[in-house]
């Protein structure tokens, strides 16, 4: 049997390194909302509500627009990963659409061109645009989620525990 701990995730490669922070972070993400329904649905009924979760992966965006010389420019963006979550309450079904950029490591940041892409998403307000930065210890991972644009959203992103 072979034990591995976090600190020996220093002598893997960034591609595998972000492979596991992919990992982590949508679990936690999903795990936390699905036990937390009513963060993420103000004045829920917990007890009467069913949650569904769908999760995709790899979804492209693209924002076009115009230069001033009449010239087209494409951004493209692909979230990591796309949450698609419904409550099913006594009279009502409500949606939440959030997608999920998750970057590994202590200088890992969105590019800028995904950058405006996540933003310009953000402002619809059919998505919730998050990032989520994890950092690898020799103590374990710390995952920070913020929001792509500051929408003054109730959610609280940095849960301490799944209680």
């Amino acid at each position: 049997m072979t034990t591995l701990d976090l600190n020996d995730l220093s002598n893997l490669s960034g591609d595998y390194k972000g492979n596991i922070g992919e990992a982590i972070g949508s679990s936690y993400f999903e795990k936390y909302f699905r036990n937390h329904p009513h963060l993420l649905f103000k004045g829920l009924d917990a007890e009467d509500a069913k949650i569904y979760v769908q999760k995709r992966t790899n979804i492209p965006f693209e924002s076009r627009e115009v230069s001033d010389t009449g010239k087209v420019i494409t951004k493209r963006w692909e979230a990591d990963f796309k949450f698609t979550i419904d409550i099913y309450g006594r009279d009502d079904i409500e949606r939440q659409t959030y997608l999920l950029e998750i970057k590994t490591g202590p200088y890992a940041e969105p590019e800028r061109s995904q950058l405006e892409v996540m933003e310009r998403l953000a402002r619809n307000p059919e998505y919730n645009v998050l990032t989520c930065n994890i950092q690898f210890s020799n103590d374990g991972a710390e995952l920070k989620f913020k929001e792509a644009v500051e929408k003054h959203s109730e959610i609280v992103w940095m849960p301490q525990s799944f209680d």
